[in-house]
């Protein structure tokens, strides 16, 4: 609710115009994947030598990006799984952090280049430990639907940030829509 009252009125419909609005120096912060981070090293950046990096309020950050993997029905299974260990493994996976990835090799983390570079890839790594990939309770066996669940912590954040609820009511809210919309 402190942040609220430092930043400006207009929604952001995708992490590059996030990206880009710190970029050109038009928000002093901003709390952003770190594929999407990168472009904050543009050629026309504002910020190229001034940017530092902290874990999100609360330390409990969210890993997420994307993924690979091998259709059910795919006619070559033995391909697409050379293809991922070829992806993610050494000089590849370092490679493609320096194109701004997060890398799933501890080595990448000691290429001084790469780190210098991006400076939140080191934090990045302390993330791996921090963050709890269960999205479900245990005893549930229904798939989490995630896209709902960021809609609906979405929305109670919305409302409380434009003031259409105070913070308690619209968590309260957001409780019933999860046990109702999630867990049922």
């Amino acid at each position: 609710m402190k942040s609220m009252k430092c930043i400006g009125p207009a929604n952001v419909p995708w992490w590059t115009d996030s990206a880009k609005a710190f970029s050109d120096g038009d928000v002093a912060m901003s709390i952003m994947f770190s594929n999407y981070a990168s472009e904050i090293l543009g050629y026309q950046s504002k910020i190229i030598d001034k940017v530092g990096c902290a874990f999100v309020p609360g330390r409990n950050p969210l890993i997420g990006g994307g993924s690979l993997g091998i259709a059910k029905k795919s006619r070559h299974p033995e391909d697409a799984l050379a293809f991922i260990k070829w992806m993610t493994r050494e000089p590849v996976a370092s490679a493609l952090a320096a194109l701004g990835s997060v890398s799933p090799c501890n080595k990448t983390y000691e290429i001084y280049d790469i780190v210098d570079v991006f400076p939140w890839l080191e934090l990045s790594k302390d993330c791996f430990a921090m963050s709890e990939t269960r999205r479900r309770p245990p005893d549930q066996m229904k798939p989490f639907n995630e896209r709902k669940f960021l809609s609906i912590l979405g929305t109670a954040v919305k409302n409380v940030s434009v003031g259409v609820m105070e913070p308690g009511e619209a968590l309260d809210t957001a409780q019933k829509a999860i046990e109702r919309d999630l867990l049922n």
